[in-house]
């Protein structure tokens, strides 16, 4: 396994919208959990991602090579 342990899987700029700039969805490469980063001028969050019923997003993840 390489050095990062995330990966991003998506990575969405977001212009004009009060401060917030940026929206990725990264994937843990340990346990596959899912979190969704925000970003603005001056604050950040990370959050799990959660599906419709309100758990956490896991993907299963391989050793990349």
């Amino acid at each position: 396994m390489s050095q990062n342990r995330f990966k991003i899987t998506l990575e969405e700029k977001i212009p004009g919208s009060w401060g917030l700039s940026s929206v990725r969805i990264m994937v843990d490469k340990l346990t596959g959990v899912n979190y969704i980063q925000t970003t603005g001028e001056s604050s950040c969050g990370l959050t799990p991602l959660l599906d419709p019923e309100g758990k956490v997003v896991v993907t299963p993840m391989y050793d990349e090579k």
